[in-house]
């Protein structure tokens, strides 16, 4: 393994993104394919809990209905069979994450349109709320309890309610063709309209992606994934297929074990992890980053987030037997589309700003450096990096205009790529591309990407008023530790503004304050200044802010 391109099979998988877990349990059933919550399931447990489901899922929905099924569920054995079954009956997965708003998950369920969703007991426990806020008929299907739930639907009849009892016999399940372009996953992302965006990934891109990093790293059904991600975040795809493809074991840590993930990693005696730069920084704090202290870890992969120098070097002393890389890509780009291997002597010197480089593209994938007018610019001119190839969305679901401006297809090119907003450096050839920072309103926080217009939507409905700001702040070098708000409403009441936000946004959304402006800066074009907002919380100091300023609390 190195930092050249490398090459992987051309032939797409005509089985689906879930082939590869079925093979293995064909091959390996007796293999653990699950490890969570204190619970281990084998490769043939795993197969016939989400092929029941499969055949339940089957016989609710007629083949005109909707080709999506959403799952309501967060680190369970059922959410993982629900997942898997969800695939294994021909539909698209729609990730939806119990800890979220209702407004914003039922938007997620309008935007989709989906019909049946599968819940764990997590996402159970959370149902409640949400229906009061669906418009539609749906069927719910408990995948964990086997309890009964008569009471739900004496109270919305309108719905069907089915519980693990109702499940049908797996026996009744067998593999169909899966076409390659039919959507395996729609992942919403942050919107600037305030809207959930959403992004279909279609087979073909995932099983390239899942491919290329098979011919990267010699993974084994010795191998001990961890996952970190919740489902609603792309590269925890990595994680299920890589493993799952490989006849590994997937070991999924639960909230209170990521507060100290060392401690998990060394528990499980985990061999694979992928995680945010932010997570090494805690760790970093924590002491957990010691030389020397993985000794099985042979494959550290860090993403999402740009990563400084320092925690790379911590990371590869840490972990003396592997090999750490950095990942870069978009969900538009299904997950990662360059890879960067760290080395303890050369690295240093490529990197740029003390960020290390996002490094080479993956076979199939076509990276350009354009200007404004989508021209390519000379080696060694920064420009905004466009992808396209095999693993490109086909675009924005059901948004023809987004869509329009996001995927263009470059002067003299006849296939579409993907505008990132990102700004790079075009590299000489065999060289390492760099990472320089954002064009936009985008911003990162522990990795989770976030259109600052997002959270301004949900502001000025919050404090009903006409104009909002909001700025990530403070800003680190693997992007910013939370979101700093500003409101032209002088006297507003900012703790039920704050209240209010939570029942709006994911809690890594909400703003850590909210200060209140006579006057909200403008630009010459009438636009949101957020330079000039950004330059007075870099003139300030703590003294001086405290008296203007109502904290959220909860959300560091």
């Amino acid at each position: 393994m190195g930092n050249n391109p490398q090459s992987v099979p051309s032939e797409i998988c005509q089985a689906g993104i879930h082939a590869g877990f079925l093979a293995s349990a064909a091959k390996h059933p007796g293999r653990p394919a699950l490890d969570v919550a204190g619970s281990v399931l084998s490769y043939a447990e795993l197969r016939t809990w989400a092929a029941a489901v499969a055949s339940t899922v089957t016989g609710i929905n007629a083949p005109s209905e909707s080709s999506l099924v959403g799952v309501f569920a967060l680190r369970t054995a059922a959410a993982y069979a629900a997942v898997l079954g969800g695939l294994m009956s021909g539909k698209g997965i729609v990730p939806l994450n119990p800890s979220f708003p209702p407004e914003r998950t039922a938007a997620m369920i309008e935007a989709s349109g989906i019909e049946t969703l599968l819940l764990d007991s997590r996402g159970a426990s959370q149902l409640e709320p949400l229906l009061k806020l669906l418009s539609k008929p749906m069927c719910f299907l408990f995948v964990e309890t086997g309890a009964g739930h008569h009471e739900l639907a004496r109270a919305w009849p309108q719905h069907r309610f089915l519980d693990k009892d109702g499940i049908a016999a797996p026996a009744t399940w067998q593999a169909k063709p899966v076409n390659p372009d039919s959507t395996a996953y729609l992942l919403f992302t942050s919107g600037t309209t305030g809207k959930p965006k959403g992004v279909a990934l279609l087979h073909r891109n995932l099983t390239h992606f899942i491919r290329v990093g098979l011919s990267r790293y010699a993974l084994s059904e010795r191998d001990r994934f961890s996952q970190i991600y919740d489902f609603t975040w792309d590269p925890h795809l990595f994680d299920l297929y890589g493993c799952w493809e490989s006849a590994a074991c997937l070991c999924v840590p639960q909230p209170d074990q990521l507060l100290n993930p060392g401690k998990f990693f060394r528990e499980k005696e985990i061999t694979v992890i992928d995680m945010v730069p932010s997570m090494a920084h805690v760790m970093m704090r924590m002491g957990s980053l010691k030389p020397g202290r993985y000794p099985a870890l042979r494959l550290l992969r860090l993403g999402g987030e740009a990563v400084a120098v320092e925690i790379a070097a911590a990371c590869a002393a840490a972990t003396p037997n592997a090999v750490v890389e950095n990942t870069y890509g978009p969900t538009e780009a299904t997950v990662e589309v360059t890879s960067y291997v760290w080395d303890s002597t050369r690295s240093p010197a490529e990197a740029e700003q003390g960020i290390v480089p996002i490094g080479f593209p993956y076979r199939g994938c076509e990276l350009l450096v354009v200007d404004e007018s989508l021209e390519e610019v000379p080696e060694g001119t920064e420009g905004e990096l466009l992808i396209g190839g095999a693993q490109t969305a086909p675009g924005y679901w059901r948004s023809p205009e987004q869509t329009r401006r996001a995927f263009v297809v470059p002067p003299g090119r006849e296939q579409t790529f993907y505008r990132t907003g990102d700004r790079v450096r075009r590299p000489a050839a065999g060289k390492p591309m760099c990472f320089l920072g954002r064009n936009d309103s985008q911003i990162k926080i522990h990795g989770a990407r976030i259109e600052l217009g997002d959270v301004e939507a949900a502001l000025r409905k919050s404090a009903c008023t006409a104009l909002a700001a909001a700025v990530g702040w403070p800003r680190s070098k693997t992007g910013t530790e939370g979101i700093i708000a500003f409101i032209d409403k002088p006297g507003a009441d900012v703790a039920a503004i704050l209240a209010d936000l939570k029942h709006r946004l994911p809690n890594v959304m909400v703003p850590r304050q909210v200060r209140l402006l006579q006057q909200v800066p403008l630009n010459a074009n009438g636009k949101v200044d957020r330079n000039a907002l950004l330059r007075l919380l870099e003139s300030e100091t703590p003294a001086r802010t405290a008296p203007r300023v109502q904290s959220a609390s909860g959300n560091s």
